[in-house]
């Protein structure tokens, strides 16, 4: 699904996808703030939301 998307956002899914497998942000545990996301990645609002709309759909 990630193929479709700009690089950008695949990059935020492929980062943040691979730290809830890996256990980096555990069941239950708060994620960080978007804005703080936005700053990690250099992304927009919409990029970012969109990565989440994708990590989302994927369950994670």
């Amino acid at each position: 699904m990630t193929s479709a998307l700009p690089n950008l956002t695949a990059r935020i899914v492929q980062s943040l996808g691979g730290s809830i497998v890996s256990g980096g942000y555990p069941n239950g545990k708060i994620m960080p703030r978007e804005l703080d996301l936005r700053g990690q990645f250099g992304a927009s609002r919409a990029s970012l939301r969109q990565a989440m709309k994708v990590l989302t759909v994927k369950g994670l």
